[in-house]
């Protein structure tokens, strides 16, 4: 009797409502990898100074216009000309002025494992 392994299908991104969609998932998952306004090794923020912040999170509570992690952090969804969208990459603009000079940058992944782009 053979088995086939299962994949876990590859996320993919391309709007708003598509993030959305992704966070009311069973199991979706969201990483912060890389946030302009703060660095890793040298934050002060008494949150975000926290290895946590940077740790894999799951949503804990999803809102029409913000959504909870279960590190306690809470993310309110910005206009969606200030977010850009690559595959399991979701991009927001810190600015608030389109430029995209100052990033936070999310990683999606599914049921645990990173999504192939």
């Amino acid at each position: 009797m053979s088995t086939t392994p299962t994949t876990t299908p590859a996320i993919t991104v391309r709007s708003l409502a598509d993030f959305k969609r992704f966070l009311a998932l069973p199991g979706a998952t969201v990483q912060v990898t890389r946030n302009d306004w703060m660095d890793p090794a040298k934050t002060t923020h008494p949150v975000r100074s926290t290895p946590e912040y940077w740790a894999a999170k799951q949503v804990q509570r999803l809102q029409a216009k913000t959504v909870q992690f279960t590190s306690g952090s809470w993310l309110q969804f910005p206009k969606a000309a200030h977010v850009r969208f690559t595959g399991d990459t979701v991009t927001l603009c810190m600015d608030q002025d389109g430029t995209f000079r100052a990033q936070l940058v999310y990683q999606l992944t599914a049921g645990g494992a990173r999504a192939k782009p």
